[in-house]
């Protein structure tokens, strides 16, 4: 009797599984690669994109005077290449491939309205759509659903990650890019002092011109650090941020008292300078200004820990950079 009702058991399982498979199993529509899900939709008609997920962040982007920003921090201008592909993927999507047609299967889809691994907002001058991105039930497929409509469909053309919920994702993370051939001279102050730092033209191994740094009131007894020095100006001229906050100072930014000063002053007579705010130590990143742009950001302190706390002495040669530069070569 036990191994009767064993046998029903495991049948029952067996049809429970296939009428799973049978449901959730992506199916050709009857057009063969389907119509488009967001029917006249472009890339070219677009006019705001608007990506949250449902642990409450969000980005928006819209278009202003042709070009594409973030507008909640500044009009900050977005990577153009990253929100073209994003929405020509958007725009590619079809109906070719039927995963489910009841609300009941959108939970555990992810693409109900109150769970989902990514909501997208398009406003074009024909209308708005809304669409959920939801799991991936295979490498290459993404679930996805228009909202107002049941049916979901399975898409190879578009997963999570190519709608990022942070505003890094959407723009150039690079910040400040000064070429070191460009400058004649760098000063960097910090609680520990001032420090100058001029620039000159020597050749490397193969007779090419290259630029040399020297620390400006370097004593006949002294030698400088040539390593030391090159991470110290690599810090002060390229600065990658974590995230833009905006045109607006804040007083939290710190920058009325700047932990660290950088200026760079160029050959052509132009001077750029730097300052770095107060350390969130939630984020463990600053705020950084530049003088050539108008946007303050966030950077990551380890981009910034050379300006803040390098001291004089931590330019020189001793028997303990000498060791750290003879096991480096």
């Amino acid at each position: 009797m036990i191994k009767r009702i064993h046998l029903w058991l495991a049948g029952l399982l067996v049809v429970q599984i296939v009428a799973g498979v049978l449901v959730f199993w992506p199916r050709r529509t009857a057009a063969g690669n389907g119509q488009p899900l967001l029917p006249a939709l472009s890339a070219e008609t677009v006019t705001e994109l608007t990506v949250e997920d449902t642990a409450g962040a969000s980005v928006r982007l819209a278009q202003v005077d042709g070009a594409w920003v973030l507008p909640d921090v500044g009009d900050y201008p977005a990577n153009i290449t990253t929100v073209d592909n994003a929405l020509k993927l958007l725009a590619d999507l079809t109906t070719g491939r039927v995963v489910a047609r009841t609300e009941a299967s959108h939970r555990q889809l992810q693409v109900a309205e109150d769970n989902f691994v990514r909501r997208v907002d398009l406003k074009t001058a024909e209308g708005a759509y809304t669409l959920f991105v939801g799991s991936s039930p295979s490498y290459g497929l993404t679930h996805v659903r228009v909202a107002g409509q049941t049916e979901v469909y399975a898409a190879s053309q578009i997963n999570s990650w190519d709608l990022p919920t942070q505003p890094d994702g959407w723009v150039n993370t690079v910040y400040l890019s000064v070429p070191e051939d460009t400058l004649r001279r760098v000063t960097v102050e910090n609680a520990n002092g001032a420090f100058t730092l001029e620039s000159g033209q020597s050749e490397d191994e193969e007779g090419e011109a290259a630029t040399t740094w020297t620390l400006a009131d370097l004593a006949e007894d002294e030698e400088m650090s040539a390593s030391a020095v090159l991470t110290l100006v690599n810090q002060a001229t390229s600065v990658n941020m974590t995230t833009p906050l905006g045109r607006e100072e804040q007083e939290e930014y710190g920058l009325a008292e700047p932990r660290a000063t950088v200026t760079l002053e160029g050959n052509d007579g132009e001077t750029i300078t730097l300052l770095v705010g107060a350390l969130d130590a939630t984020t463990n990143t600053a705020v950084v200004k530049a003088s050539n742009s108008p946007f303050y950001v966030r950077v990551a302190s380890y981009y910034l820990d050379k300006l803040v706390d390098f001291t004089r002495d931590s330019l020189l040669q001793t028997a303990e950079t000498e060791a750290e530069t003879g096991a480096e070569e």
